[in-house]
């Protein structure tokens, strides 16, 4: 098999700000800059580090194309419990 010698760069920064995250991608062999911005303060609504994590998480998920189906025989879930093992709804 012949290696390829173009490469599809794929890149993603996360930075912390004071309030909240910004991340800046860039998508395989396109040009496109994509930035996501989020903020720990959303209007009225106020984000814990944790949901704000989630959100991250759900964001890289999404920017590399990992996504969940019934009709897989495995998925991955992200979610905040509680000490006894709860789940925490948003």
């Amino acid at each position: 098999m012949e290696k390829n010698n173009e490469v599809n760069s794929w890149k993603l920064v996360i930075e912390k700000t004071t309030n909240g995250y910004i991340l800046t991608g860039i998508f395989g062999d396109s040009d496109l800059l994509s930035k996501v911005l989020i903020e720990i303060q959303e209007g009225e609504e106020q984000l814990t580090e944790r949901q704000a994590m989630q959100k991250i998480v759900w964001e890289l998920m999404e920017y590399f194309g990992v996504y969940n189906s019934k009709h897989n025989s495995y998925n991955l879930r992200i979610k905040i419990v509680d000490k006894d093992e709860n789940e925490i709804e948003d």
